[in-house]
């Protein structure tokens, strides 16, 4: 499952764009609030601990894995798993 924190989480959820399909497969996995984090921010940890707590709470959860928009992975998902 895809679990998603957003800095301006309030902007997506309230836009109305609904020309777009990723408008609300977005919305859906948006965790419904932010922690407004900046860059090497104490925020950051606690958007992690929110996605955390968020994907805990499914029991098919086997594994976490937490990307930025400003990383590129080194392996791929199934490497990762």
């Amino acid at each position: 499952e895809l679990y998603i924190h957003a800095k301006h989480a309030k902007q997506i959820l309230n836009n109305n764009d609904n020309n777009s399909s990723s408008s609300s497969y977005l919305k859906s996995k948006l965790l419904p609030f932010s922690h407004t984090p900046n860059w090497n921010d104490v925020r950051v940890i606690r958007a992690m601990l929110s996605l955390l707590q968020r994907a805990l709470q499914d029991a098919n959860t086997t594994h976490v894995l937490f990307c930025t928009e400003s990383c590129i992975p080194i392996a791929t998902l199934g490497e990762a798993a």
